[in-house]
């Protein structure tokens, strides 16, 4: 039976997980018991400094009195390098208390590597992100455009940069 955060981390149950990144379309389930708490490495990989990269996030208890130290962020979002089936992380991490934060934190990634200017927005009214590129910058570097995706879903967002960062 492979690894899962389950085999690896029994005290955690799937509401412990968020949804997206138990779809294994997106996300390899890469937890090993040894660790502080569940990883998953997503299925896309970008480009990093000329090297294939993926991104990986840690997953920790909602609750930080549960977690393996509560001084720990609830996600840790991190840009790895791939060698072969060694991944090796790079000076890109951030970490996050809620879902709403990975996702920016990993469209940022995403844009980083796949182009220079994208702005990223998160409105909490409609728990979605909205991912612009600009037409034209002026001269505050306010960007200003009609090309713009509202996403509900971290697939969502890597499929809108993705779709930007397209030859027209």
């Amino acid at each position: 039976m492979p690894r899962s955060y389950a085999s690896e981390f029994p005290d955690f149950t799937a509401s412990d997980i968020p949804a997206e990144f138990l779809d294994a379309t997106q996300w390899v389930d890469t937890s090993w018991h040894n660790d502080a708490c569940p990883r998953f490495y997503s299925v896309a990989t970008l480009t990093h400094n000329g090297e294939p990269a993926r991104v990986c996030v840690w997953v920790e208890k909602p609750d930080a009195d549960d977690r393996e130290n509560p001084s720990f962020p609830r996600f840790g979002v991190e840009l790895v390098t791939v060698d072969d089936c060694e991944q090796f992380p790079t000076d890109t991490s951030v970490d996050c208390e809620n879902i709403a934060q990975v996702w920016v934190a990993i469209a940022s990634f995403a844009a980083s590597v796949k182009m220079e200017a994208i702005a990223l927005e998160f409105s909490h009214a409609e728990n979605a992100i909205r991912v612009t590129y600009p037409d034209r910058v002026d001269d505050c570097e306010q960007f200003s455009t009609d090309t713009s995706i509202d996403c509900d879903t971290i697939a969502h967002v890597w499929a809108a940069i993705a779709s930007f960062a397209a030859p027209v």
